[in-house]
């Protein structure tokens, strides 16, 4: 056998296998979402027939008494409408039939253990026939009352034969449509083959910037030029992929030095304990404060772990109410506020912020940190939380002593300090805006800096999701 016959014979092979596998699996979905449509249809109909039931038993105990015959009276009103359309209802008292079953149902009936008013719905077969039972209780006082609607899944049946049906002839129609365009193609494509193979050898080597020279305007010269576009397309993708894996690791080197400050402010808390003659009352709320930074650091434990997955979307987001957040903060900085002289002051315009609760409490412990080192005794700090039809905005001013606007791009590298000896005076590591950056990056937000020598810093985080 020729080459070009067993490639033309294992391509056609594959293609009729991973296409029949996909028409299966497409029939298989159209049937469960019928039945799935089906479900909800005759469930809509309980639930229709048990509310007008119910009104219609209450306007009879209204005017009568409640009786056997009056129940079913009302209730065979239902019965016949629904039989015309090939639908049967059944009503219970008490796990006991308490009208005429048109059906003929044997074993064991599940529909029946309800779950206080949630409908239950099963499916079986009555003479061979696929039937949906849908149940339901009636609502207060009339809760003892179980209406069964049961309809026949006939046409979901013939709507899958149907398409079953449709996608043989396509099949049949689709293969003999490639049989005949696969034989000129692969024809076609023998002639310069060795200039492709070899090319296509030096790619999958790994050298991505390698470029196939086929100049031709045929299906051939196509291939070439999409296989030089998927080259250049993975290359730029593996580049990509390895600036973002060695970003990701930056970040978690960034964020383990951030596992020390709830651990020195927990420890802050218990040496204040051990020194300090508290009242029972300030004692209760420092412990609080210590359970609250112990979880904290075990939160911040669990993103580390969680930020160590390539996928983002394994870090979880949540609605932050901005208040809490605002008080957590003002407790943290408190004491030292107080010892250095400097006012810190939040102003929020919204109630609520989306994003990860511990990422967004790191960065705005970073800002706040770095605010207050710049600030001499009887300084500011302002913390503004803004909504605009861009999005949310953060602010953190300070009116510490500023940079040099040429400064501005470098802060956020990683250990890179503006003035040394004062950061590291005031125990700065040079991470703080670096991890800014990361964090606001992990939330789509937009990080600005404004400062000018001697006049403060003003940094902005414009969250735009």
């Amino acid at each position: 056998m020729r080459v070009w016959q067993k490639i033309y014979l294992i391509v056609l092979i594959i293609v009729a296998i991973f296409f029949n596998i996909a028409m299966y699996f497409v029939i298989q979905l159209n049937y469960k979402e019928e039945i799935k449509s089906a479900k909800e249809r005759a469930a809509t109909d309980q639930q229709f027939v048990s509310t007008s039931f119910y009104k219609d038993l209450s306007n009879v105990e209204k005017n009568d008494t409640l009786t056997y015959d009056s129940v079913i009276l009302n209730f065979q009103v239902y019965q016949n409408f629904y039989e015309e359309q090939g639908i049967y209802l059944e009503l219970w008292n008490n796990q006991k039939l308490f009208s005429e079953n048109k059906l003929e149902i044997k074993g064991d009936r599940g529909e029946l253990q309800l779950n206080n008013y949630v409908q239950n719905i099963v499916i079986r077969e009555i003479e061979g026939e696929p039937y949906i039972f849908v149940a339901g209780n009636l609502s207060e006082p009339y809760d003892s009352y179980t209406i069964v609607l049961a309809t026949s899944m006939e046409n979901v049946i013939t709507a899958r034969h149907t398409m079953i049906q449709l996608m043989i002839g396509l099949d049949f129609l689709f293969m003999l449509l490639l049989a005949v365009i696969l034989f000129i193609i692969i024809k076609t494509l023998m002639k310069p083959l060795k200039v492709l193979s070899q090319a296509t050898k030096v790619i999958a080597e790994g050298n991505f910037d390698s470029r196939i020279e086929l100049h031709t305007k045929d299906e051939l010269g196509e291939l070439a030029e999409q296989f030089n576009s998927m080259s250049k397309s993975i290359s730029q993708k593996v580049d990509a992929l390895s600036k973002e894996s060695e970003s990701r690791k930056l970040l978690i080197d960034n964020m383990a030095h951030e596992l020390r400050s709830p651990l020195t402010a927990a420890l802050g808390y218990m040496d204040y304990l051990m020194m300090a003659n508290v009242s029972e009352e300030e004692r209760i709320e420092v412990l609080k404060y210590t359970s609250s930074e112990i979880k904290r650091l075990n939160k911040l434990s669990n993103t580390l772990l969680k930020m160590a997955s390539i996928r983002e979307e394994m870090i979880e987001y949540q609605e932050i109410d901005t208040s809490t957040m605002i008080e957590r903060l003002q407790y943290l900085f408190n004491k030292r506020i107080s010892s250095n002289e400097i006012c810190l002051k939040f102003q929020s315009e919204i109630k609520r912020l989306h994003g990860n609760q511990e990422m967004l409490e790191m960065l705005l412990t970073n800002l706040i940190e770095n605010a207050i080192r710049a600030c001499d005794k009887g300084g500011e700090v302002i913390v503004n939380f803004l909504g605009n039809k861009e999005g949310t905005i953060i602010e953190v001013i300070d009116t510490g002593i500023g940079m040099d606007p040429s400064e501005l791009e470098k802060v956020t590298a990683p250990f890179y300090r503006v003035d040394k000896m004062r950061s590291r005076k005031n125990g700065g590591v040079g991470l703080g805006l670096a991890l800014c950056k990361q964090i606001a990056e992990y939330h789509n937000a937009r990080i600005t800096l404004e400062s000018q020598l001697g006049n403060g810093t003003k940094v902005s985080i414009l969250f735009t999701t």
